[in-house]
């Protein structure tokens, strides 16, 4: 019996261990996303003096986060659309300027799918977890990974204001890979 109660203590000293951890990394995540952020800005402004000193034209500003969650009003209060397919194309459709989206709406499925596959690698802990327990470092860095893989192929999920496209998609996508293991 005392044994067992000493395994216990000990587990739940890794327990408080582990939760110490993990906000030490949250925080040194946070602050090295900062950093990041930081060194592009700086990259950035850098690179605008150079053109701008040799007279070449400037860099052009990225595209703002200008694509705001759809909503609509309901009993005089403005309420966020719920989500499906239909707002996705819209959103492509508005962000791309084109009306067939059909394959860029794949290929960003298929993005949302595999950032998520990629969080269940990087971040074991949350493997059980339904997305409502999943770290919010996990979810921030699933987040960012979704919204710069498909900028690379040309789908601006960036352009979401508040990154609703890429939180939602993600989102969904884990709970689809949730339900196939459980």
């Amino acid at each position: 019996m005392a044994d067992q109660l000493q395994q216990l203590q000990q587990l739940e000293q890794q327990r408080h261990q582990l939760e110490e951890l993990r906000r030490q990394l949250d925080h040194q995540y946070q602050h090295l996303h900062q950093q990041h952020q930081l060194e592009n800005l700086t990259l950035t402004t850098q690179q605008q003096l150079e053109d701008l000193t040799l007279g070449a034209q400037p860099l052009q500003p990225q595209p703002q986060r200008d694509i705001i969650h759809p909503t609509r009003v309901l009993n005089g209060q403005s309420r966020l659309v719920s989500i499906n397919l239909g707002v996705y194309r819209d959103f492509l459709r508005q962000a791309l300027g084109q009306e067939d989206v059909e394959q860029e709406l794949h290929h960003l499925k298929l993005h949302a799918k595999t950032a998520a596959l990629l969080m269940l690698e990087m971040f074991p802990e949350d493997v059980d977890m339904v997305w409502g327990a999943v770290t919010q470092l996990g979810k921030q860095w699933g987040t960012e990974h979704l919204e710069n893989l498909p900028e690379e192929n040309g789908l601006p999920a960036f352009r979401a204001a508040r990154e609703w496209v890429a939180r939602t998609l993600l989102a969904q996508a884990w709970r689809n890979e949730y339900k196939r293991t459980h």
